[in-house]
Parts: C-alpha cells; structure tokens; sequence
C-alpha cells in the first residue's frame, strides 16, 4: 500500500473514531437530560423541593415529571421498587432498610418542634411529660401548671408510615404507641390546627410555625441550629435523599445540587445546612 493511501486510510479512520465518539457524547448528553421523579418526605418536599426544584430544572435543563409527597415510608418502598428515582425521608434509615443497601446522602438537619398556642403560658417540656401527654397519661392542662382545660394532642395521619410520626414515637414516646389524638393530613395542618385550637399540642417541622404558635424547649434545650446538629436537642433528625443505586445521569447531577453553595442555601432556609 503507497504511503498516500495509508495517510487516506489513517484520515478515516481517525474521521470514523471521532464520529463515534461525539455520538457517544450526544447519547450521554441526552441520558443525562432524563426527567426525574421523587417520592417521600412532605417535610423536604414542601419547604425544600418547591424551590430546589425549579432552581435545579433552570441550572441543568433536567425536569422533573412527579413530586409526591406520600411519607418517607412510601418514598422507600418507590425507590426502591422503581416507580421513583429519588427518595426523601425525614427521618434516619432503619437498620432494615439499611440491609438493602440503598443510597443516601444527608442534605440537612430539622428540628421535630414542639408547638403549643402562643397563648399557651407553658415555656418548656419534658419527654416524660411529652410522653404523657401523646399516650393519654396526662389529659389536662393543669397537670402542667396550666389552665383547667383537656389538653387536645393534635398528629399526622396515624396510619400513613409518616416520618414525622415514627421520628416521635421512637424519641419522645420510647416506642410506646399513641393514645387518643386528633389526625390530620400534614404536619403543616397540624400546627395550622392550633391556631385555632388554643389547648392543642403538636409536633413538626420548625418551619411550619405559624404567628400563632410557639415551639418549646424540650428537656430545656431549644431547636437551635447548634443543638440540631449536635444532636442534643431530644427530637433532631436528618434529610436524606436516597436512591436504588449509586445515582447516574439525571439523579447524580441533582444530589450534587443539592450538595451544592446554592442548594444548600435553599436547605438553610429552613433548616440546618450540612455545612454550617
């Protein structure tokens, strides 16, 4: 073969090996563009999604076809059958589960507050009495130096493998069940709730507070940042995104995100950042 023809020769195969290789790039480009879903944790979809979400679709171009805030629960049980690329739990992972070998990474620290009516002259509580009041030992306000009136526990749904329900009941109750209380929907329902409900008590979220409602110290240490991350306050807990699978394309450019200055700051909003 004359030296022309081998340099033709090496020109197209070089041509051929680049072709190749930005069509690869362009398949790549396209997997890492696949829409995502999440299912889980109302305390992250609610006060972190609704602003991480669009920040991250503007950032990245990758959409999000499904945000379904069922419970950390059911945001395990999706991620790990495949009907959701990402979960939230507002919770720790259960020995159980972490046998399953799931991935999870921390975005954040909340705080489980304690809310009573800002009218309410209790200034502080303690697990025993938390306990009491949750499992029906403790029924009036007076029993804790308060008025003469029922005390009305206010939870989420009961029935509903709600992490904010499981994180309490493990930590202010002992694992002792519940007694009789008032169920609604959300965490935010239940602190809406007092508004209008003097003698209720609730937990959730510190940024679900209202004006009308307060959040205690528990034990005398207050849902500060310091004691969430610390962990001395009673009822801290992590924000954990997790997914089947070592996350790839669409999922591992959104737990960077989230893992980012500016997702980060979205956490700081309303809880304790990872970093701070």
């Amino acid at each position: 073969m004359t030296p022309n023809r081998l340099m033709v020769l090496g020109i197209l195969v070089v041509g051929v090996s680049l072709l190749v290789a930005c069509k690869g790039e362009e398949e790549k480009g396209n997997e890492d563009k696949t829409p995502l879903t999440y299912q889980g944790s109302s305390t992250i979809a609610d006060n972190i999604l609704t602003e991480a979400v669009p920040a991250f679709e503007k950032e990245t171009g990758i959409k999000f076809s499904k945000l379904s805030s069922d419970g950390s629960g059911e945001g395990f049980k999706a991620t790990m059958n495949g009907s959701a690329d990402i979960g939230g739990l507002s919770r720790r992972i259960t020995e159980e589960e972490k046998k399953q070998e799931i991935y999870h990474q921390i975005i954040g620290y909340d705080a489980l507050t304690v809310f009573v009516h800002v009218d309410n002259p209790l200034d502080g509580i303690t697990r025993t009495q938390l306990s009491g009041i949750f499992t029906g030992a403790i029924t009036n306000w007076s029993e804790l130096g308060g008025a003469d009136v029922p005390i009305e526990p206010v939870t989420e749904l009961l029935d509903g493998m709600r992490a904010t329900n499981e994180v309490f009941e493990h930590l202010a109750l002992e694992d002792a069940k519940f007694g009789k209380v008032t169920q609604v929907d959300r965490p935010r329902d239940c602190v809406a709730y007092i508004d209008t409900h003097p003698n209720a008590i609730a937990f959730a979220a510190l940024a679900f507070k209202t004006d009308k409602t307060k959040g205690i110290p528990v034990d005398g240490i207050a849902p500060t940042n310091v004691n969430v991350q610390s962990g001395a306050y009673l009822l801290s807990r992590p924000l954990i995104l997790i997914s089947k699978e070592v996350p790839k394309g669409s999922a591992k450019a959104f737990f960077e995100f989230m893992l980012s200055p500016k997702g980060q700051a979205i956490v700081a909003k309303k809880f304790v950042s990872v970093s701070q």
